[in-house]
């Protein structure tokens, strides 16, 4: 198995077909490139209502926030409380998603002049969700409401003891429901059994805003709030960084949020927003890419190696001294957690090749006592994105050991850690992507019933090769400034509605390729009348086998707009290279 970009013929490209004459009808009735109205086709879109809401959906096509389970419960006990001036507690998670759901509710709190707090766990002390010990400290805040979000759906023991300590509570959460909800005020989460609200797929931050778009909307009825003091769209920057983030599908009612969320993100006057934009290198307008890429990973990185906290108070504040030095402790603690990340991976790198035979197993799961644990999920990651394979990267401390662990395809983590209840503390999170505790001496049995049943549940071995979906092939002359900014129309790309990869064949190169950066590839294609940029991220181990002036490429890539001294260019994201197909 060789890992992607070592060689030119990495992986299989599967071209989807669009089907033409419904291409060329959307694209007369939309005024749409053909190309453009073939990869709308491709997502599955068929009639024009619903790729009028696709294209041109607004915020009045967002769903009424009291369609949602308990809506109605969680309101009435919210104003109840601050009216009484009750202490109310945010319980977060350490995420983005959690950060920004804390942040949020922050907001519209602090407009209400409510009496409230916030509470994030630490990852390594506590770990994901709901513990005794944040509990314990609720209590010591003496608070008598605690308000959920981005957790607390499996969490029914603990909230249980809250119930206990006198404290009401309130869950706002988007991971899946065990079989019971907890006992409490009310539950709030599109994936509940019994839920009938039209989408399922909001981030915890959607979840989140749903709450305080409700909020707002009876405390303008009652008076308790001047709608002109107030406004939903204006939050939206949050909601669109922890949606973007969490790796919801970007479709519906989240492609609304997020689409108008990115548009106020770019232009936010929030300090913190500011700063944190300024480290990330984000000054044009903002797209998805720049969220989940650049500001997500920094802020993501306080949570790991830190106190996640920071992230919560650098969105809040409205001090710029404060806020210029709360981001540059995120960007220190963004380096030296790209620091650890490039040593663990190289030891389970390093690891997979004197331990793992990957022509008989179908999965790969290794663990250490040196891997820092809030560094493991972005190591499975990216190993699981390498060998294409569900991966497990676990991080031992003594008898107790903590993983994070990767999917693939239609291959739903969840499902197969049921299997593996017996040897699991527990477990949580989604299809593709799962935290879970153990006990170290079950590591090796855990390690092979994971191969085990995700052999016996995908058998065949085409599911293991890496290949690439290809939705375009076309001449590169077609790439043109004014194509790539149609293009545009398309965003936010995300999960439900990936950047579209695009192929053309016998391109030359027109100057040497060279490295940039940290080894990634920067190349220099001809067409008809003009030079396309391309930039290879991590593909410089490539250079020597691309010194052949003469010959020809067929290429793999994503289509964008680069911005550069105030000029707008296209630029060309290299996915794969291969040496032409000869005829």
């Amino acid at each position: 198995m060789t890992r992607e970009g070592s060689q030119l013929t990495s992986k299989t490209w599967q071209l989807v077909q669009a089907d033409t004459a419904l291409a060329n009808e959307i694209a007369d009735a939309f005024d749409l490139h053909p190309i453009i109205a073939g990869i709308i086709v491709n997502r599955g879109f068929r009639d024009h209502a619903t790729i009028e809401k696709f294209l041109h959906g607004s915020l009045g096509d967002l769903y009424d926030p009291f369609l949602l389970n308990d809506m109605e419960h969680a309101v009435e006990r919210v104003l109840a409380a601050v009216a009484r001036r009750e202490h109310i507690t945010i319980y977060g998670d350490y995420d983005v998603d959690g950060i920004t759901s804390v942040a949020l509710l922050s907001s519209i709190f602090t407009t209400m002049h409510a009496d409230f707090g916030h509470y994030l766990p630490n990852r390594i002390t506590e770990g994901y969700g709901i513990s005794r010990e944040g509990i314990e400290r609720c209590r010591e805040q003496n608070t008598r409401l605690i308000l959920t979000v981005d957790c607390g759906i499996t969490s029914n023991t603990e909230l249980a003891y809250a119930r206990e300590l006198g404290m009401d509570v309130i869950v706002t959460d988007h991971h899946e429901p065990s079989e019971s909800l907890p006992e409490c005020v009310a539950v709030i989460n599109p994936k509940r059994a019994d839920s009938t609200y039209p989408f399922k797929d909001l981030a915890g931050v959607g979840v989140t805003f749903k709450l305080v778009h409700g909020l707002i909307g009876r405390a303008v009825e009652r008076g308790l709030l001047d709608r002109a003091n107030v406004s939903l769209k204006h939050k939206l920057d949050l909601v669109a960084l922890g949606t973007v983030a969490d790796t919801v599908t970007l479709l519906d009612e989240n492609r609304i949020l997020v689409q108008y969320g990115l548009r106020q993100l770019s232009r936010s006057d929030r300090i913190g927003l500011q700063e944190l934009k300024a480290v990330s290198n984000v000054n044009e307008e903002i797209t998805s890419y720049d969220v989940a890429y650049r500001l997500a990973p920094r802020l993501n990185a306080v949570g790991r190696l830190g106190d996640a906290n920071t992230g919560v108070e650098l969105l809040c504040s409205d001090d710029e001294k404060e806020a210029f030095n709360l981001a540059t402790l995120i960007e220190q603690n963004n380096r030296r957690r790209q620091k650890i990340e490039q040593e663990i991976f190289g030891e389970v790198e390093a690891e997979v090749a004197r331990t793992v035979d990957l022509d008989a197993s179908r999965t790969i799961v290794l663990s250490s006592d040196r891997w820092h644990l809030g560094v493991v999920p972005i190591v499975a990651s990216r190993i699981a994105k390498a060998y294409h394979r569900p991966a497990a990267i676990i991080s031992i401390d003594g008898d107790t050991a903590k993983g994070s662990a990767r999917s693939i395809g239609d291959i739903d983590l969840l499902e197969t850690f049921r299997e593996c209840e017996d040897l699991l503390e527990n477990y949580g999170g989604h299809r593709l992507a799962a935290g879970f505790q153990i006990p170290t001496k079950n590591i090796e049995a855990f390690r092979s019933r994971f191969d085990e049943v995700t052999r016996r549940r995908f058998p065949g071995t085409e599911l293991y090769v890496p290949s690439l979906s290809v939705e375009v092939e076309t001449d590169l002359s077609e790439i043109t400034l004014d194509f790539v900014r149609q293009l545009q129309i398309l965003e936010p790309f995300g999960h439900g509605n990936p950047q579209p990869v695009f192929a053309s064949r016998g391109v030359f190169l027109k100057w040497s390729p060279k490295i940039v950066g940290s080894n990634h590839l920067k190349l220099w294609f001809e067409t008809k009348d003009s030079v396309v940029e391309a930039i290879g991220f991590s593909m410089g181990d490539l250079l020597p086998r691309l010194r052949d002036s003469e010959a020809r490429y067929d290429i793999a890539y994503i289509p964008r707009l680069n911005y550069y001294r105030g000029e707008e260019t296209v630029q060309l994201l290299l996915r794969d290279i291969k040496l032409a197909t000869k005829d």
